[in-house]
């Protein structure tokens, strides 16, 4: 059984430099909460994750539309 008990707290910005294309740019802070064998939503876990402890994912997309 996976446990996927966490929480995240995300904020994001979009700037529409053109008529067709827009940048993106999202900050996560993710908080798997601590409980026996929890990865929370993560499945490439790494030596070291230690559940209970905070994660910062950045994200930066380009879209164009055409």
């Amino acid at each position: 059984m996976i446990a996927n008990d966490q929480r995240a707290i995300s904020a994001g910005v979009r700037w529409d430099f053109a008529k067709n294309a827009a940048l993106k740019l999202q900050l996560d802070d993710v908080q798997v909460r601590e409980r026996a064998g929890g990865n929370g939503y993560f499945i490439n876990i790494q030596p070291g994750f230690s559940p209970g402890s905070a994660s910062k994912v950045v994200s930066v997309v380009l879209d164009f539309a055409f």
